[in-house]
């Protein structure tokens, strides 16, 4: 039997129940008519409580109609969104005033009740709609940003940058608030963004301004570590590939420089962020980080930056310090010396053992290379020549001559094994991202587009745990709330990353905020203690 309900004053052209009606195929067919931007638009505007994605899959569900506005949808709905609009719960809570929805949709084309993450494309524009609208954290990045809960400049001055479908790329978008940031997102359904500095004004405004009256005022100290960079020595995997074997590289680099920002500037507000693909991003939020200049950020870059030179240079670290009376290697920085400490603890199991780097001719000879002592050298190379030696025997080998060495030569190589260390599990960093301060970085909770994960941060005191390939993924998500949704009915619609994997990352978040808000409050504070001195 047909039912009809009236749902005043939801526009009848586009209620749920008429896009599940028997009577009129027309009301759907000019649904599929909309752009999603329109439905998204009119689900706002009349607070209805479902996804435009949902509307239509139910009308192509329903009536096997095609969609001439989004011709890709034909198939893909009824692949990525058909467990959705057939779940009896999703459809309850789009049209609670009907009994067993779910026998009002045909049973064609229907897989199981979840929606396997591998078969979701992130790419494409209904799955991210449906992460935007329903997962990601903007009040969480909002309040990040902004350092307070009231809007500041910090967030009403920033540039935000946006990837569209086809590589289009829209530059100085600003928000004023959590809410209209959240809406501007969802509208142009962006591949992904990017977070720039504070501006001296809106960006939105800049085309109005006159010329110099826009500036970078502050920004975020950002770091970019990118594993290509390790191509030349990792050996699991090349170009865009990452394990968890490589993923120590990064985890020494993670280690290296928390300590080194921390206690060699005093930073305290570090977040470290998961790339979604292959790298690791650091945002220092700290009041004199965030008002770096340029000349400053570079200055920090001079002073982190090691390994240095393009790939037909074999010597890539240059730390030592002039040795007195011209004797001796020369030490390095009592800054290095602490950072030495931790990549030795790395070194063997990393470098020796789990990537036996050595392990090819052309590595243990561009390793020979690093040696000064040609006598050495000689020996070296008739031993390891025609045999397959691993890296570790390798290393045990070289130590073993140096320390047979007269006390003047052993210093010097000493002194060259630490630079071996250095040159093979240093920090690789990406330098240009860290020196201007209109460099765009991507935002956090972000979901790379060709692995489906999200950016989600990781804690520098278990880098050495994380596994990417373990992280949420945009498909597991959205699998997770069509659980959520089974199981319990009564779950909120929107902002449903509680309900998911992703609560323990955006709590990482929140903790983070919480304590940069802390210090800014206890700053305000002071400077009102101060006044009243006066």
């Amino acid at each position: 039997m047909n039912r009809t309900v009236a749902l005043t004053p939801f526009p009848p052209f586009l209620c749920p129940v008429s896009l599940l009606s028997d009577h009129c195929p027309t009301i759907p067919m000019y649904a599929l008519s909309l752009s999603i931007g329109t439905l998204a638009t009119l689900c706002d505007a009349y607070a209805w409580n479902y996804e435009p994605q949902e509307l239509i899959g139910v009308c192509i569900l329903r009536w096997g109609l095609t969609s001439p506005a989004y011709p890709h949808y034909n198939v893909r709905i009824k692949k990525v969104m058909g467990e959705v609009v057939t779940c009896s719960v999703c459809l309850a809570r789009v049209l609670p005033d009907l009994k067993n929805p779910t026998t009002r949709v045909p049973q064609t084309n229907q897989k199981s009740h979840a929606m396997a993450s591998e078969e979701v494309d992130a790419s494409s524009p209904e799955v991210t709609m449906a992460f935007y609208r329903r997962l990601y954290p903007f009040k969480p990045i909002y309040n990040w940003l902004n350092q307070d809960h009231v809007p500041s400049r910090l967030i009403t001055n920033r540039e935000f940058a946006l990837t569209l479908q086809g590589d289009v790329y829209l530059r100085y978008n600003s928000f004023s608030n959590a809410d209209e940031m959240k809406k501007e997102i969802c509208r142009y359904n962006p591949t992904r963004f990017e977070i720039g500095p504070v501006y001296s004004a809106r960006p939105r405004d800049k085309k109005s301004l006159r010329p110099g009256a826009f500036v970078p005022t502050a920004r975020e100290l950002v770091f970019d570590i990118d594993m290509t960079d390790y191509d030349s020595i990792r050996t699991c995997c090349t170009g865009k590939g990452i394990c968890r074997r490589c993923w120590k590289f990064i985890a020494v680099a993670v280690k290296v420089l928390d300590r080194t920002l921390r206690e060699d500037f005093g930073y305290k507000h570090l977040m470290w962020v998961y790339s979604g693909r292959r790298g690791i991003h650091l945002w220092i939020s700290d009041k004199e980080a965030m008002e770096l200049t340029d000349d400053e950020r570079r200055t920090i870059v001079q002073y982190i930056e090691v390994v240095k030179g393009g790939k037909d240079q074999v010597k890539k670290v240059n730390i030592r310090l002039p040795a007195s009376g011209n004797s001796g290697p020369g030490s390095i920085h009592p800054a290095l010396q602490k950072s030495l400490s931790i990549l030795s603890d790395d070194f063997g199991d990393l470098i020796l053992s789990d990537q036996d780097v050595f392990a090819r001719p052309d590595a243990w000879q561009e390793l020979l290379q690093l040696l000064p002592d040609k006598a050495l050298v000689n020996d070296l190379q008739e031993s390891w020549e025609g045999r397959e030696v691993s890296s570790e025997a390798k290393w045990i080998e070289l130590r073993k001559a140096i320390s047979a060495l007269k006390e003047n030569r052993k210093a010097v190589m000493k002194a060259v094994i630490e630079d071996i260390v250095f040159q093979y599990s240093y920090p690789r960093i990406d330098t240009e991202v860290s020196k201007h301060r209109n460099h765009l970085l991507k935002a956090p909770f972000c979901v790379h587009p060709s692995t489906g994960r999200v950016c989600v941060p990781v804690d520098p005191a278990r880098v050495d745990d994380f596994d990417p390939e373990a992280v949420p993924t945009i498909g597991g998500l959205l699998q997770e709330l069509n659980d959520a949704s089974a199981t319990q009915p009564g779950v909120e619609h929107h902002s449903d990353w509680e309900n998911t994997s992703l609560k323990p990352y955006v709590e990482m978040l929140e903790r983070h905020t919480s304590a940069i808000m802390n210090d800014v409050r206890e700053r305000k504070r002071g400077l009102a203690n101060k006044s009243l001195d006066f």
